[in-house]
């Protein structure tokens, strides 16, 4: 999930240089109408918000050219109709505004915003606010089966946050053209991000509606997933997109569409439920709420407990400086207990492995064996690493839902490079051995942030401070 807080209109650039270049995040602005008590379009003092990213629309530099002064507005209806408003105090004719992703000099500013939002664009103010007019009201009935609800108590007015679901090729024609909409907002805020199809019968949205005291809706947020088929009679769901809106966020508005999707798989009895890509935030929250659900299972406690008594009963054996491997540990996640949190919490295999560290590093924290743990993350990694580049020449190596896999200059499907490794044939030992070093700080990191831990880096930073 992304993250970005609401900004007021930013104040405009006037520096000569500016004409030369201009960051393009620094010139767009987005800004959400709805509908207010008597149908009335208003819009709220924080529902303006730039983007978080512009290579998709205007090259890997993000950066608009020839321009001085430059405001880029995108005005949206409650049902995401965007309307396009350039203004600039100064224009270098003759200038290209900007290379595309394809490297192609571009000179009409408009052209990216134009392909983006594809027909549902309006250019002409006339013509948008005609259309404005004539946008009916959003109607609950359309937008799919109510499965989540939540009170949000500091709205004051009996706000309540609802979640609708739809398998988009069934959906109503008026929650299609809305999905159309939001669709292009993706590319501002998810790296990567493209369109789906909306006729593919195995793609579920999850719509996040605030309805008001008085009765008003406003769309704040939505997610996708696919259905896989697993032979002989199973699916796997894998979480494709998903995206609350910034002047939305805080709200828990992320955290209820996260349930939803894991309630869908555990109806359909999902293999797993995998995520396409999370982004750090994402990745965190996915990692807190698999945690509360694995310490809601007293197999799993058991479990982790009775290691943890086993290990200190061998008296340190398992830990980094012995000589015996961490296959052998207590702490291992055994075929058995892996199998069984797939089954019972849909987690794969790559985020089993995940939960299960942190649920341990958790448990450790009251019994003082957090070394132990922290000692048996690291070795872990360096085997699994180690296993993953054997006879993988002129590859590199990086961690997905599979687990450690072997790709050749970027992951497919991303455009990524791979991490955090260099080419195998090119790493020395010791830049190897520093590698897995740094990647098991940042996965230990990770763990205390999702418990809410203070991490080493913080703890630095305050002694520092002193």
């Amino acid at each position: 999930m992304t993250t970005a807080e609401p900004s007021a209109k930013r104040t405009k650039l006037d520096d000569a240089s500016a004409i030369k270049s201009i960051p393009a995040e620094e010139c767009i602005t987005f800004h959400l109408l709805k509908r207010g008590p008597g149908g009335a379009v208003v819009m709220d003092d924080d529902a303006h918000f730039p983007p978080e990213m512009t290579h998709q629309l205007f090259g890997q530099d993000e950066t608009i050219r020839g321009y001085l002064g430059l405001d880029i507005d995108i005005w949206l209806t409650p049902r995401f109709q965007p309307f396009l408003d350039v203004k600039f105090d100064k224009h270098s004719k003759g200038t290209p505004a900007f290379k595309d992703i394809e490297d192609n000099f571009v000179f009409d500013i408009a052209v990216p915003f134009k392909k983006t939002f594809s027909s549902c664009l309006f250019t002409e103010k006339p013509s948008f606010d005609k259309a404005l007019a004539a946008e009916p009201d959003l109607v609950l009935e359309e937008l799919g089966e109510q499965v989540a609800s939540l009170k949000l108590p500091l709205e004051g007015d009996g706000s309540e946050l609802l979640i609708f679901r739809s398998q988009l090729s069934t959906a109503s024609a008026a929650l299609r053209s809305l999905h159309t909409c939001l669709q292009p907002l993706l590319v501002f805020f998810i790296d990567a991000a493209s369109e789906i199809s909306q006729d593919d019968p195995n793609w579920e949205l999850f719509l996040c509606v605030e309805k008001s005291g008085d009765g008003e809706l406003e769309v704040v947020g939505f997610t996708t997933c696919y259905k896989f088929y697993v032979f002989p009679d199973k699916n796997r769901v894998r979480l494709s997109q998903i995206l609350v809106l910034p002047p939305h966020q805080g709200k828990g508005a992320g955290s209820l569409l996260l349930d939803s999707v894991y309630s869908f798989a555990d109806g359909l009895n999902a293999v797993d439920l995998t995520f396409e890509d999370p982004t750090e935030t994402l990745q965190k929250m996915r990692d807190r709420k698999d945690l509360h659900r694995l310490l809601g299972c007293p197999w799993a406690i058991e479990a982790a407990t009775s290691a943890l008594k086993a290990t200190a009963s061998d008296k340190g054996k398992g830990k980094a400086d012995d000589k015996e491997s961490s296959a052998t540990s207590p702490f291992n996640l055994n075929p058995e207990l892996r199998a069984k949190m797939q089954i019972e919490l849909r987690l794969s295999k790559s985020q089993a492995q995940r939960v299960w560290e942190t649920m341990l590093y958790s448990i450790a924290d009251s019994t003082n064996q957090t070394e132990a743990v922290s000692s048996w993350i690291e070795d872990s990694l360096k085997e699994s690493i180690a296993s993953a580049q054997k006879g993988a020449a002129n590859k590199a190596v990086t961690d997905t839902e599979d687990g450690w896999v072997m790709y050749r200059g970027a992951v497919p499907g991303t455009g990524k490079p791979v991490v955090p490794l260099a080419p195998v044939e090119e790493a020395s030992a010791e830049q190897k051995a520093e590698s897995i070093k740094q990647f098991s700080k940042q996965r230990m990191t990770d763990i205390k942030a999702v418990l809410g831990f203070e991490s080493d880096e913080d703890e630095e930073e305050e002694e520092g401070d002193e």
